[in-house]
């Protein structure tokens, strides 16, 4: 049995520091050893606490912004992402995302390009970009105001966490993901730090989702006839990408959750009560070696509080905090990999330690 299908984690997805020039057009190179031209572009300004997190996608378009820490619908920044490369992006003059000096950091993950529409649900996508070897797909699509409508998602697989947002109107960010206690009947937001709890007739329908199909309400936040949608998708896929849960124990020597490879990106949230979601990086490090942490659901500039340590085979919770870390509190994750533990022919990897 093999121990992953991605021997190189970073030919879909890979993350990068940079220092703002204040030009437009500033280049922005990804630095991993596989050229990655990414359609999924997530930038953070780490020194200021008065911007969010920004997403681009190149099926939306350059320009095209959306903060996950609001509920704002999508805006037009001409000096925001200005183009998706071979090997990274272009960004603009701006404070969100190329200020002069400022340090930045950005997430970039390869979907397939600019996609294409899928016709397997009730309602055409107007494109979806699935990438099924990493497990991901990024799908744009106009709502048609009916009740239990499907829309393809392309990847084959099962979902194991879905983002997904009104780009015509101001609405919450909806989320579906495995580790919520009754995934097909809970649902929690990003940007908001209550607990998860059960959506009714909003949003989506989690128990109409398949391998080829996610299942909408007849809402706003997911199916107002003529409004625009977006839905960032993943699938679990062994030695690069983990979803789940844990449970928290209130001490530093915390839980460690096992993922079968070395982290590059990890995000956890409380979910049976209110806190921020932590998100912690490898690239992005304090000087005792633990990452630095963000939190998407705030404008707030990285923090010095080493809620993680990244372990060869998956990562340790360090905090005490209830954000990440309250004893007995229930915590969703997502992970994706540095490098495998052990690569698809079964022999360990130096990369991974």
């Amino acid at each position: 049995m093999a121990y992953t299908t991605i021997d190189d984690p970073q030919a879909h997805f890979q993350g990068v520091t940079y220092t703002g020039d204040g030009q437009e057009n500033r280049d922005v190179t990804l630095p991993g050893d596989a050229d990655l031209a990414p359609d999924f572009v997530w930038v953070k300004n780490r020194d200021a606490g008065n911007h969010g997190h920004a997403y681009y996608d190149k099926l939306r378009g350059v320009h095209k912004r959306m903060e996950p820490h609001n509920q704002a619908a999508e805006s037009t920044k001409t000096s925001g992402v200005q183009a998706f490369n071979s090997d990274g992006f272009d960004h603009g003059n701006i404070g969100a995302g190329n200020s002069n000096t400022v340090a930045y950091v950005s997430w970039c993950w390869k979907a397939n390009g600019s996609g294409s529409s899928d016709t397997n649900g009730t309602i055409n996508s107007t494109a979806t970009s699935a990438n099924t070897t990493a497990g991901f797909s990024i799908v744009t699509y106009s709502g048609n105001g009916t009740n239990n409508a499907t829309v393809g998602h392309g990847l084959g697989k099962s979902i194991s966490w879905m983002l997904l947002k009104n780009r015509s109107d101001s609405e919450n960010w909806w989320n579906y993901h495995v580790g919520l206690s009754d995934p097909t009947a809970k649902a929690i937001l990003i940007n908001s730090t209550a607990a998860e709890f059960s959506p009714g007739t909003s949003a989506f329908y989690p128990a109409g989702f398949s391998t080829s199909l996610f299942s909408l309400k007849n809402d706003n936040a997911s199916n107002s006839s003529g409004d625009d949608y977006v839905a960032w998708i993943w699938s679990e896929i062994k030695g690069f990408s983990k979803f789940g849960k844990y449970k928290g124990n209130n001490n530093n020597d915390g839980p460690v959750i096992y993922c079968g490879f070395r982290p590059a990106w990890v995000l956890v949230k409380r979910v049976n009560d209110t806190g921020n979601w932590q998100l912690g990086s490898n690239k992005t490090l304090s000087s005792t070696g633990l990452p630095l942490t963000f939190y998407p659901n705030s404008q707030l500039e990285e923090q010095n509080e080493g809620d993680f340590d990244f372990l060869s085979t998956g990562f340790k919770i360090k905090s005490t905090g209830t954000d990440a870390n309250g004893s007995g509190d229930d915590y969703l994750f997502c992970a994706f990999a540095h490098a495998p533990f052990v690569n698809s022919n079964g022999v360990p990897t130096t990369s991974g330690q």
